[in-house]
């Protein structure tokens, strides 16, 4: 038997058993019952601390909600609740979009059709909340978004693809029609391109 440190936490002990008799003892068995307990402690712990030093981990939803990452000596010029708003449109134009809670200043969004991160909502400014979407390169012009929200900006993020961001302090501020067109047109064109991208992979296989 050989004992031997594994981590900040644990140890790993290596039996060598030649015949199940070796083991199939009081002792073998106290000594695993031990070692069972024992690890379920340290898994608990290492819960418990998860959920002390990155609570976005453990409840994201509520780590949001609340504005945990706005500042408090800041005045907040909007709610928790605009998240949830917002999702509902979001959803309502494509039941496939899936959010991710588990990020620490942001709520991530993402697609089945589309690679990588599709959204954002940036939950961590007092004065409003910044949304960001990708799409394609030049499918999208001021006058076609300038109902989004507040300061509405489209920037390039990379060669073929375009970011169209905007803030909100409430949803009243977003114009349906053309959030509902810039959701379903920026997955159709991501989708498009990542099926030509495959498509190519495959002739040159």
């Amino acid at each position: 038997m050989t004992v031997r440190h594994s981590g900040q936490n644990t140890d790993d002990i290596r039996i060598l058993v030649y015949r199940k008799s070796e083991i199939a003892t009081a002792g073998g068995r106290e000594f695993i019952k031990r070692a069972f307990k024992a690890h379920e402690r340290l898994i608990r712990r290492l819960a418990e601390d998860v959920a002390m030093t990155q609570p976005w981990k453990v409840s994201g939803r509520q780590w949001h909600l609340s504005q945990q990452m706005v500042a408090k000596t800041q005045p907040r010029l909007w709610t928790g609740s605009l998240i949830v708003e917002l999702l509902g449109r979001f959803k309502k134009a494509d039941r496939a979009i899936e959010e991710d809670w588990s990020r620490k200043v942001m709520v991530v969004l993402n697609h089945p059709k589309v690679e990588g991160v599709w959204a954002r909502l940036v939950t961590n400014h007092a004065e409003a909340m910044r949304v960001e979407v990708r799409c394609g390169r030049g499918q999208f012009t001021p006058a076609m978004v300038d109902r989004l929200g507040i300061d509405v900006d489209i920037r390039q993020i990379r060669p073929r693809e375009d970011q169209v961001r905007f803030w909100l302090q409430k949803i009243e501020q977003c114009d349906a029609a053309q959030l509902e067109r810039l959701i379903r047109g920026s997955i159709e064109q991501l989708s498009v391109k990542e099926e030509k991208n495959s498509g190519t992979a495959d002739e040159r296989r």
